[in-house]
């Protein structure tokens, strides 16, 4: 499903419980609590086995890939997030009669979907209370993209080391080839050329891929990998063969995304170095956890 169908169904899916809170000693009558949760079985659904898996028991899931802050007591903390239930419902197409459920806080949904690296929209909407209040779709894909980009940059970098790996082992000039390269890519327009157009200071040592989208990101990652794939079936092992297998694979991948999404990889630019953003991630995430893994779902 798209992002905007995924908006839709973590929406539909969010439940609430509400339960009254004995007063403490500064409260004259109890206080309301609602409780917001999602079901384990509505998210396998809607993310799959890989991120929910059914094939092992639900709760053993919960108490592997729950991320833990530091300085609390593992057993008590999970099962503060967690709540088991017996209901009847259905997984894909196979229904379920007084089958174990759990409700998952929202603290509950974030951890188990980043333990899988699974899907940073998803991983943002959960996210989304310490970003904004009342967050839109529009304004949730716009930060979803944003932090998406902090994956992808490190993608990138491991096959840009594979990259330099070989043409290290050809001795060939690296920055020359990666400049050239990058032509195929942004439409004859150099790293320096973009940089001046969308004034992004020119520094030493920065390259543009600091800069680019989670579009752009993409498609240089996919070049790359299927360059190497070409690249290892070929008797002609050249830096010539090699520049002209990844000048031809950015090419596709440029027509790709122009396909998809109507935007040229050279408008996919940000402002925002990387590390501006993967600083705002981490606060992100800093303060939601500070803020949500102290509710109790039961």
């Amino acid at each position: 499903m798209n992002s905007k169908e995924l908006f839709h169904e973590l929406n539909q899916t969010r439940h609430h419980d509400t339960r009254w809170q004995q007063p403490n000693l500064f409260q004259e009558t109890p206080t309301n609590l609602t409780r917001e949760y999602w079901l384990y079985s509505d998210l396998h659904n809607i993310f799959g086995e890989q991120a929910f898996p059914t094939t092992q028991k639900m709760e053993d899931i919960a108490h592997k890939r729950l991320a833990l802050p530091d300085n609390c007591k593992k057993a008590y903390f999970i099962q503060q997030h967690y709540d088991t239930i017996h209901h009847a419902y259905t997984l894909g197409y196979r229904s379920f009669q007084n089958a174990i459920d759990l409700k998952l806080s929202r603290y509950a949904c974030w951890s188990l979907l980043k333990s899988t690296a699974s899907n940073v929209f998803a991983q943002t909407y959960f996210l989304s209370p310490v970003i904004a209040d009342n967050m839109d779709y529009y304004t949730l894909y716009d930060t979803a993209s944003e932090f998406a980009r902090v994956d992808l940059r490190q993608d990138l970098t491991k096959a840009e080391k594979i990259l330099s790996g070989i043409l290290y082992n050809k001795h060939f000039n690296i920055k020359d080839f990666y400049n050239s390269t990058s032509i195929a890519l942004f439409n004859g327009m150099t790293s320096d050329e973009i940089k001046e157009t969308y004034h992004i200071p020119n520094k030493k040592d920065d390259p543009i891929a600091n800069y680019m989208g989670r579009h752009a990101l993409h498609a240089r990652i996919a070049a790359l990998h299927r360059t190497f794939d070409t690249y290892n079936r070929e008797t002609d092992k050249s830096i010539i063969r090699l520049e002209e297998i990844l000048c031809n694979e950015l090419f596709n991948k440029r027509v790709d995304m122009i396909n998809k999404t109507g935007k040229r990889p050279e408008q996919d630019i940000k402002q925002q170095h990387i590390d501006n953003v993967k600083k705002e991630l981490q606060n992100a995430e800093q303060e939601f956890t500070k803020k949500y893994s102290i509710q109790n779902i039961r």
